[in-house]
């Protein structure tokens, strides 16, 4: 513990001297006598407690207690004095002074007593001016906009960066702007008045002319209701990704129109060739390819970069395979779960084979024009996978059609490897008619 002992007379500084020393093993004192001596220990030291008399030949004590705080905020100082009253007991306390006692050799034991406990709490300030001062540090530093409220929206501090990114002057530009008035988002004030409190994460509002920033706001804990935000601009982000976007959406068009074009071709060499079995083949293919083509054409004009309608796909594909057959006495419906949607992944493996299975009951279940139903059901699984069923009506297909086996075609080959690559199990049901279901486990999860 550093010790200032601030007293004219010798004797009395010598007898708070010996007590502490008494009491107090790990202890530094430095006396001072006079206004040099006082001035001198002040620039030397920053002592943890000062322990000053009231009456100085050269000063008051009050007059000493504000140099030592003016110099050192977080001092602690008690006055031992023999020459206060009540009255000044009281001035003294009020002015900031941590605590008093009569000057008297009986009271040292307490006086030291005091001073211990006043150093850890002179230890607890100096904490919290430190956590204050970097508090401070950071804020200035932030480039994200740190912004404190008045419930009603109006600012009452804000940051450097808060505000440069408001457009509001350094110097009091704070205290004459309303944060609401400001920021436009949908619901931000039923957000803002709402019950309990001021509780908002990772809002986009808008600011300024088209720019965007993320709000995060909440009301500070015994603070009267006063709000703290943090305001971090996206703008640059949202550009770039505005740009990225018409950037994929342009590549998923090429990628459209190329397949498109192969498409064409296709059917072009399959109308050079009068055997039906290579014409087959062609259209096969030629479809396939559709199937592709139809994937990055939703891309190219949905939101989604990332997933596929499930329910919009296989209406799609759907119409491809009876536009490619022309068998108007066979119809196909589709039934899907509401907003289901797929990764690009996993729709495309399952396009493909949704296309396959379509084929093969078009090919085989209706033979010399018989009319029938194919059915597609799709849907998400309680355990968070998916199912994909295609069943038709027809006159029912062997239960080894989609098993290695000596003359398979093409179609009963390709199966079971789409499904592999979703890690997908077939099952196969054989009555009045056929029906697949292609089981997909929850993503990370092996079949």
């Amino acid at each position: 513990m550093d010790i200032l002992l601030v007293d004219d007379n010798p004797d009395d500084r010598a007898l708070v001297r010996r007590g502490v020393q008494q009491s107090i093993g790990d202890v530094r004192i430095r006396e001072a006598g006079t206004a040099a001596e006082l001035d001198s220990a002040l620039a030397a030291t920053e002592p943890d407690v000062a322990v000053i008399d009231y009456s100085l030949g050269w000063a008051d004590g009050l007059e000493v207690f504000r140099r030592i705080r003016r110099v050192h905020p977080d001092c602690g100082v008690v006055m031992f004095t023999g020459s206060l009253g009540e009255e000044g007991a009281v001035d003294v306390l009020r002015a900031g002074i941590d605590d008093y006692f009569l000057k008297d050799p009986s009271r040292v034991p307490r006086l030291v007593a005091a001073l211990e406990g006043l150093a850890r709490r002179v230890e607890d300030r100096r904490a919290r001016r430190r956590a204050e001062a970097r508090n401070v540090a950071l804020r200035r530093a932030a480039t994200v906009g740190m912004i404190t409220c008045r419930p009603d929206g109006a600012m009452t501090a804000a940051n450097p960066a808060a505000l440069r990114m408001l457009g509001l002057d350094e110097d009091g530009g704070a205290g004459a702007a309303n944060l609401l008035d400001m920021l436009s988002a949908p619901a931000l004030r039923d957000l803002w008045s709402g019950q309990g409190g001021v509780a908002i994460k990772g809002l986009e509002v808008a600011f300024g002319e088209d720019r965007a920033a993320l709000l995060d706001a909440h009301s500070a804990p015994g603070a009267d209701g006063e709000v703290e935000c943090v305001l971090t601009e996206v703008t640059a982000l949202r550009n770039a990704v505005r740009r990225s976007e018409t950037l994929l959406r342009e590549v998923y068009h090429r990628v459209y129109n190329n397949l498109q074009v192969m498409d064409a071709l296709l059917l072009l060499q399959a109308g050079k060739h009068s055997d039906p079995a290579v014409k087959e083949g062609f259209h096969d293919v030629s479809q396939r390819l559709r199937t592709l083509a139809l994937v990055q054409q939703r891309l190219h004009r949905g939101d989604d970069f990332e997933g596929i309608d499930v329910a919009a796909y296989l209406r799609d594909l759907a119409d491809a395979a009876a536009a490619v057959r022309v068998r108007p006495e066979v119809v196909v419906t589709v039934e899907s779960a509401p907003e289901l949607s797929l990764p690009i992944d996993t729709a495309i493996p399952l396009g493909l084979l949704a296309t396959e299975l379509v084929t093969n009951a078009y090919k085989h279940a209706f033979p010399e024009g018989r009319a029938g139903h194919i059915r597609i059901f799709a849907a998400r699984t309680e355990e968070g996978g998916f199912t994909l069923t295609v069943a038709d009506d027809g006159i029912g297909a062997p239960a080894d059609i989609y098993q290695a086996r000596k003359g398979a075609g093409i179609g009963a080959r390709v199966v079971p490897q789409l499904a592999a690559q979703v890690r997908a199990t077939l099952t196969v049901s054989v009555g009045a008619g056929t029906t697949v279901r292609v089981d997909v486990p929850p993503s990370g999860e092996s079949a």
